[in-house]
């Protein structure tokens, strides 16, 4: 989750270009932290600080909300960011 935030800071600065696929996995329950990701999510948060945590939300709405291609499938719990690095 830390390097999602890494990701996310440096698409931002246009340092990355990020390009989503969700696998096995929907959009909406990366972006609202629900369904089986989400239950993973909060398990980590568990054990895990509020600043963190804040951090990881807000990087998981800010890409998730990009365009992405989601390949569907009967179990939902992975998901998978594809990022390609810009010239400096």
């Amino acid at each position: 989750m830390d390097e999602l935030v890494n990701i996310k800071k440096r698409a931002e600065k246009g340092k990355l270009e990020v390009i989503l696929i969700f696998y096995k996995v929907r959009a909406k329950d990366v972006r609202a932290q629900t369904g089986k990701f989400g239950d993973k999510f909060w398990a980590l948060a568990k054990v895990s600080s509020g600043d963190q945590i804040k951090k990881w939300k807000d990087a998981l709405e800010c890409i998730s909300n990009k365009m992405g291609l989601s390949l569907r499938d009967k179990r939902y719990y992975s998901c998978l960011f594809l990022f390609i690095p810009l010239r400096a």
